[in-house]
């Protein structure tokens, strides 16, 4: 094939342009036969792990494991095979994905170059290969992304040339897709076959061997069997998988809250729930159950005063949803927001301890590092507090951030605003004086004084946009207090 290009680039001005288009394009379009196999796995990968995992632990979680947990379905050698279609595809482009600009519903979005750098392997992250539309998922959806384009635009160009009309084309969505539909072929099996019965040898004393193509043939050949009656795909119905952390957010808790008030629970109460958590996993599971009551309350609605545990139990039929015995005693329908928030807020803890990743479901615009001396700054805001000011100063953040500054912006939208280069400070004042509860929050008279004084302390003004390692700042401040008072 490389033999073939170079002579036919040697030889041929502007003859056979079809063939000419092919060449040029064959080392990205040879991949595009692996797309339904991606879809596959895609699929398979989103039932398997829709809802499951948050984005931490699926970038903990390798290809060889998610191999594993497809035994027990009898798909294993089947996801096997479709992770080396998916890694060969991945070969063959991620050095033109560096700079392809890939339109998502939150704007444009480009793959890291680290990611671009990496091959697919059984030690990669499940993370690369779970379709979203930011962080490493973007590998696994720009890919399909950047082939169904492929063929896009090369059929605009295949049809020009051929003097036809793309609207002339069948047309067809990313979930119909079949091999028929696509420029589909194997570069040895397909390809090179047409090229060796189109290549003539002769020899020549003195001059050695001579090949010559016949152009005009392969030209019509491929035309016929690999570009004839291709279709035209509608490219905007990706699938994309949902991350535990997506399910329940910012947006979900205002239609809960229009269907049902919420009202804060007592610091006490609270604390206690927290006690009687013991581990991560029941936390989790908490949460889980959580996330299923949730989606139901903000749809179909409850008594603000129904017991939780019950509606959990006897409506929705899951299994010992309320592990906390406070939690079962005091919860009601209108405490589920404010449950929500403080098991979160535990589980953050508990990763924040382990060095594990938090806030998952806030993307990188929002872990700007803080400066020395903003560093600096905060620690002596934090060292002029004490230990119970300093965790419910951390829990007030938390939920500042949960409920108000996680909401996603519409970058088209002509009100939109650009929240990351806010003042933090501002924000929390504003949280402060219209928190996202129906009654007003339990909140300590000292808080206010103290949010004030956050920019004071810290003149290099803190930025929204450095939220989640303020948190952190705050929490090894809390722990560091908790051990000297111990």
């Amino acid at each position: 094939m490389d033999h073939l290009t170079t002579v036919f680039q040697t030889k041929m001005g502007k003859e056979h342009q079809i063939l000419r288009l092919f060449l040029n394009e064959d080392c990205h379009l040879r991949a595009i036969r692996l797309v339904p196999s991606i879809l596959r796995l895609q699929r398979l990968l989103i039932n398997k792990y829709q809802r499951k995992l948050d984005r931490a632990e699926a970038t903990a979680f390798t290809v060889e494991q998610a191999q594993y947990d497809f035994i027990q379905d009898g798909k294993d050698d089947e996801v096997k095979l479709l992770i080396q279609n998916f890694a060969e595809a991945w070969n063959c482009v991620r050095q033109a994905l560096e700079n392809f600009p890939c339109p998502t519903s939150n704007g444009i979005a480009v793959v890291s170059k680290e990611f671009c750098s990496k091959q697919i392997t059984d030690n990669s992250p499940i993370s690369m290969l779970l379709p979203t539309i930011k962080d490493a998922g973007l590998c696994s959806y720009v890919l399909v992304y950047f082939l169904l384009k492929k063929q896009k635009s090369f059929l605009e160009k295949y049809c020009k040339v051929k003097r036809q009309k793309m609207t002339d084309l069948p047309k067809v969505k990313v979930h119909d897709l079949s091999p028929a539909h696509l420029i589909s072929y194997h570069p040895e099996r397909d390809i090179l076959p047409i090229v060796l019965a189109n290549c003539n040898y002769s020899f020549e004393v003195g001059k050695g061997t001579k090949i010559e193509y016949d152009f005009g043939n392969i030209e019509r050949q491929l035309g016929d069997r690999f570009l004839f009656a291709k279709s035209d795909i509608d490219i905007d119905e990706i699938e994309v998988m949902t991350y535990r952390s997506d399910v329940t957010n910012a947006i979900v808790f205002r239609s809960l809250r229009e269907k049902i008030p919420q009202v804060q629970l007592g610091a006490a109460v609270r604390h206690q729930i927290c006690q009687e958590l013991r581990s991560l996993p029941e936390i989790c599971d908490c949460l889980d159950k959580l996330d299923i009551t949730i989606s139901f309350l903000k749809s179909v609605g409850e008594n603000p005063t129904f017991r939780l545990d019950t509606f959990m139990t006897q409506t929705l039929k899951l299994t010992n949803p309320l592990v906390s015995p406070k939690s079962k005693a005091e919860c009601q329908c209108q405490h589920v927001q404010c449950l929500w928030l403080t098991l979160a807020q535990e589980k953050t803890k508990w990763l924040a301890k382990h060095r594990k990743d938090v806030f998952d479901s806030l993307g990188e615009d929002y872990r700007k590092e803080l400066t020395d001396q903003q560093r600096e700054n905060l620690q002596y805001f934090c060292d002029g507090l004490q230990t119970d000011k300093v965790e419910v100063f951390m829990e007030f953040l938390f939920e500042c951030i949960m409920l108000m500054i996680a909401i996603p912006q519409n970058t088209d939208d002509e009100d939109a605003y650009d929240i990351l280069n806010q003042s933090l400070q501002r924000n929390l004042e504003g949280y402060l004086y219209s928190p996202l509860y129906d009654e007003e929050p339990l909140l300590p008279d000292w808080l206010t004084d103290t949010i004030t004084r956050l920019d004071a302390d810290t003149p290099d003004k803190l930025l929204v946009s450095q939220c989640v390692n303020v948190w952190l700042v705050l929490f090894e401040s809390y722990r560091q207090k908790e051990r000297e008072r111990r």
